[in-house]
């Protein structure tokens, strides 16, 4: 096999072919290096393989379709049968060969990382990773490349076959992401698949009622499932697809993590073709030395390569059913992908079943699919799946969730994760930041700058200083606690001075279809709000509260408690109930806002205030119609670490007696206390949301809803603190100048000069 080797090794650098081949991936490199690294910044040298593997797929069968018609043409094919070696050794031997030339090419970017060394941290370990990935890939592409130059004889028609293997890789790829995963679907590809895995038996046995049977096996198997049990094929079509999809088995590679899925792929096809390789080499070097058989190929014979064919698609099939952590193996730097040990101690006890959905998950953000699908890993009770922005809504009520949202669902109630929600801004001198923060100062810089101020230094902080991080790992785990426990903060709906009902009317009918309960308490015959509440709700009591009952109201809020208070104008005239939001800096006025010249001028759309962490689930566009609704006045500057936002406001026009104005008809009050922070929703116009005979819209009737469960998410959680984790690259420090020498060293110098050095070393060969 050596000798083979060292052979074919030396005639590759004989072929002009391999100048340019070398020369192309170098070229190529250079490109990724240039405009997707240095441009941008980023050591993540191993995201970019996916783009060198696609530009090798393309150059490989240029090498290989003449690695055994040129040994005919020049007669060296006798003494390659002749020597005293096993057609495995010639095989593998070329094959290596090549792909030492391969990896000859891939020399360029296992030098990069140490040149990005001098400009900022690098992860080497999941460079290399990488690296590993394309090899392995590439090693499936050369292995079925030597098989089809030993198979056709005709340069010609080894390329069209190598060439419909590289768009074969590329059409299931393809395919297993736009197929949608139904039962129907499946069953035509199943179909599809039954004829031509006949045709192919029929080509390589020569037995039509063997082909036919096969075949016609499959397709009735497919046939028999899709009428007994069509659910469960759903999806089926698009997991052999994936099975079979290199560059989707590419996809850890590209984001730091080791796949053994991959390399068992790789190396269980590159076999078979080999194999294949071999016996078709076997066979050629008998029929030129006149050598016969002493028995024909029996039918066995003949079907062993589809026996194996089929062996190997089942063993791939089997490693999708093992969990992801057995074959994966996460390299990056600090484990990015990977769940803290609390977080995997808590997934360890989990005894509910949670289902996680993500939201429109259309592959522009692999890392986090790649980190959810491992951390749902962790445990067999969490199940997770991609919905349509357009189902979500239709399940919530309300739109405006940007995608990549979680919705997570367990047996006593459910949770939203907003994406932004789940990263924050880190490492700068200003502090950390939230994404809508970071977003907002950096645009205001932007602009400041654009008008002269000086802010480029603050300005240069923000971009240069600051890193993402995941911070939703935390927020994951303590929202699967919060839905899978039986028992938590409870929400009070307070009685007995002819309060609304919060469990009859829309209001009720919309908490009790998302699962969501209240406890009544009668607050004349409380001696206190009890410890286990989460939030009470005041909803438009009819009769003041006696002084001692605002008392015990404000006592529960100044600890850190949560209030959703909807009131109507006649709850102004109640001093007791007054005292209570007075103490916060708001009050309200007891004459409703009126439009002039409308139909029903006690009515008018609110805006929506999109800002707060509560409001921003709401499109702007939707109908906020409040009726009755009264103006609240409010003062932030009663406390320092007082803070009031308004979230509903009335247009410009609207009048207040007769003055016209802007006002304000929903607040939320924060104020820190000690570890917690007491909250107060307030909305006025509280007889919109009791309402029993008015067709209300989406976001009226989600208001208070969303209020309600906003303000009872808060709980002590018994999972351990959970550190966050850097989400972006570490930026690399690279001058523009450098960056330009640099592109046109790895764009141009380099690939024309190890070109430029084979055409001399061919011409002066020629001349000897």
């Amino acid at each position: 096999m050596m000798t083979v080797f060292k052979r074919e090794l030396r005639s590759l650098f004989h072929s002009i072919f391999s100048y340019l081949f070398l020369g192309v991936m170098l070229a190529a490199t250079g490109l990724l290096v240039t405009f997707n690294h240095l441009s941008k910044l980023s050591p993540a040298l191993y995201a970019a393989y996916n783009i060198l593997l696609l530009t090798a797929s393309l150059l490989l069968p240029l090498l290989t379709c003449t690695l055994f018609s040129n040994e005919r043409k020049q007669g060296t094919h006798v003494l390659l049968f002749a020597l005293p070696l096993r057609q495995s050794d010639v095989v593998l031997g070329k094959l290596l060969a090549l792909l030492a030339l391969v990896g000859l090419s891939a020399l360029g970017s296992a030098v990069y990382p140490l040149l990005f060394s001098a400009f900022g941290a690098v992860d080497y370990l999941a460079c290399y990773n990488g690296l590993i990935g394309f090899l392995a890939v590439c090693l499936v592409f050369l292995s079925f490349d030597v098989l089809m130059a030993v198979r056709f004889s005709r340069p010609y028609v080894c390329l069209v076959a190598s060439y419909g293997l590289a768009v074969g890789v590329f059409a299931t790829d393809l395919l297993s992401m736009l197929l949608p995963a139904t039962a129907t679907v499946s069953l035509v590809g199943l179909l599809i698949m039954a004829l031509l895995i006949g045709a192919g038996i029929l080509l390589a046995t020569r037995r039509p009622s063997l082909g036919i049977t096969v075949g016609a096996l499959i397709a009735a198997v497919a046939l028999i499932w899709f009428f007994a049990h069509r659910e469960s094929l759903a999806g089926v079509l698009t997991l052999l697809l994936s099975t079979v999809s290199l560059f989707r088995r590419m996809e850890p590679f590209t984001l730091g993590l080791f796949d053994g899925e991959l390399i068992i792929l790789a190396l269980s096809a590159s076999a078979f073709f080999l194999y294949m390789a071999v016996r078709t080499l076997r066979t050629r070097r008998d029929a030129m030395l006149g050598y016969t058989p002493h028995r024909i190929p029996s039918l066995g014979h003949r079907v062993l390569p589809l026996c194996l064919a089929f062996l190997i698609v089942l063993l791939n099939l089997c490693t999708l059913l093992l969990p992801i952590t057995a074959l994966q193996r996460d390299v990056t730097e600090g484990e990015r992908f990977t769940p803290s040990a609390s977080t995997v101690a808590y997934l360890d006890t989990l005894e509910e079943d949670v289902s996680i959905y993500l939201l429109d998950g259309d592959g522009t953000e692999k890392k986090f699919e790649a980190y959810m699908e491992r951390y749902a890993s962790y445990s067999d009770r969490l199940r997770i799946a991609n919905v349509s922005s357009e189902t979500l809504r239709e399940l919530l009520g309300t739109g405006n969730i940007s995608p990549y949202s979680l919705l997570i669902i367990g047996p006593y109630r459910y949770q939203l994760i907003r994406f932004d929600d789940m990263f924050r801004y880190a490492g700068g001198s200003y502090g950390d930041f939230s994404v809508t923060e970071y977003r907002y100062y950096v645009q205001y810089m932007y602009q400041a700058l654009t008008q002269g101020q000086n802010v480029k230094d603050t300005l240069t902080a923000l971009l240069n200083d600051y890193a993402l991080h995941f911070v939703g790992e935390a927020k994951i785990t303590e929202a699967i606690e919060y839905v899978s426990l039986p028992e938590v903060p409870r929400a009070y709906a307070l009685q007995g001075h002819g309060e609304d009902s919060v469990t009859e009317g829309n209001l009720g009918t919309l908490l009790t279809n998302m699962g969501y309960a209240c406890t009544e308490l009668s607050l004349p015959d409380a001696a206190a709000v009890p410890s286990d509440a989460g939030v009470i709700v005041i909803n438009a009591p009819k009769t003041d509260y006696t002084e001692a009952e605002a008392n015990m109201i404000l006592s529960y809020l100044k600890d850190g408690g949560h209030a959703l208070i909807m009131t109507n104008p006649a709850n102004a005239l109640m001093p007791n109930l007054s005292s209570i939001l007075a103490y916060y800096g708001s009050a309200a006025l007891s004459d409703p806002i009126t439009l002039p010249d409308s139909e029903t001028p006690n009515s008018f759309t609110a805006e929506i205030n999109p800002d707060h962490d509560f409001t921003n689930i709401f499109s702007t566009n939707e109908g906020m119609v409040l009726t009755d609704a009264s103006a609240i006045e409010y003062d932030s500057s009663l406390r320092g670490p007082l803070l009031i936002t308004p979230l509903l406001t009335t247009p410009e026009n609207a009048l207040l007696g007769e003055t016209a104005g802007m006002h304000a008809v929903a607040v939320c009050i924060e104020e820190p206390v000690g570890s917690k922070t007491a909250k107060i929703i307030w909305v006025t116009g509280a007889d919109t949301f009791n309402a029993e005979d008015t067709k209300l819209s989406d976001a009226v009737m989600a208001f208070p809803t969303y209020g309600l469960i906003w303000l009872s998410e808060s709980y002590e959680s018994e999972v351990g603190e959970i550190d966050s984790k850097p989400y972006s690259e570490p930026s690399l420090t690279v001058k523009q100048s450098a960056a330009v020498w640099l592109g046109i060293l790895t764009i141009g110098v380099l690939p024309v000069g190890v070109i430029g050095a084979g055409v001399l070393y061919l011409y002066k060969r020629k001349k000897r």
